[in-house]
C-alpha cells in the first residue's frame, strides 16, 4: 500500500491530505471582501475569474485556456486560501465526490435543511390556498405572510421547489 511520503504521517495516500497540508503550510488567505462563500474575483488579459483559479495557473505555468472544463480545487476547504500549496486541478465530479465525502454538501431536503424557511405542512397548506391574484391568498399575500419572496411561493406551487411533497 502506498503511504503519505510527509513526514510524521505514515496514513494510506489519499486519506491524509488535509492534515498533512495544515502541517506542510498554513492558508494564505485573500484580503478582498469576496464573492458567495468567499471567492476572490480576479482579471487576467480582461477576463474575470476567480483568483485562486490565477494563483493556480500562475505556480504552475499554465494559462486559464489551458485548463478550460476543469476546477481548481481547495486542498484545505477554505474559499479564501490563494497558497498555490492547498490548489489542485480536478473535474467537477471530483469536486462533488470531495465535497460530499468532506461532509460540506447540504443534501437534506424539505425543513430537515438548515435553510429552510417552511415545513411541508405548510407547503400542502400554501398549495391547497393559493388563488392567482386573490387579495388574501394570492402568491403576493403568501408570500408576505410567510416572509418569503413571490417566486419563492411561484415555485412552490408549481412544485419546482418542495416537489416531492
Amino acid at each position: 500500500m502506498n503511504t503519505c511520503t510527509h513526514p510524521d504521517c505514515g496514513q494510506p495516500k489519499g486519506e491524509c491530505a488535509r492534515d498533512c497540508l495544515r502541517l506542510m503550510t498554513e492558508c494564505v488567505e485573500h484580503n478582498q471582501k469576496g464573492c458567495g462563500i468567499g471567492y476572490a474575483i480576479g482579471l487576467k488579459n480582461g477576463v474575470k475569474t476567480t483568483l485562486h483559479r490565477l494563483v493556480f495557473c500562475e505556480a504552475n505555468g499554465v494559462s486559464p485556456d489551458q485548463i478550460k472544463g476543469l476546477v481548481v480545487r481547495h486542498k484545505c476547504d477554505n474559499p479564501r486560501c490563494i497558497n498555490p500549496q492547498h490548489l489542485e486541478l480536478g473535474t467537477h465530479a471530483d469536486n462533488s465526490r470531495d465535497c460530499k465525502e468532506r461532509g460540506r454538501r447540504n443534501d437534506k431536503l424539505g425543513s430537515a435543511n438548515p435553510s429552510a424557511k417552511m415545513t411541508a405542512e405548510q407547503v400542502a397548506w400554501i398549495r391547497s390556498v393559493c388563488k392567482n391574484y386573490h387579495p388574501k391568498f394570492g402568491q403576493r399575500a403568501l408570500a408576505k405572510r410567510f416572509g418569503v419572496s413571490v417566486s419563492a411561493i411561484n415555485l412552490i406551487v408549481k412544485r419546482k421547489n418542495w416537489s416531492w411533497t
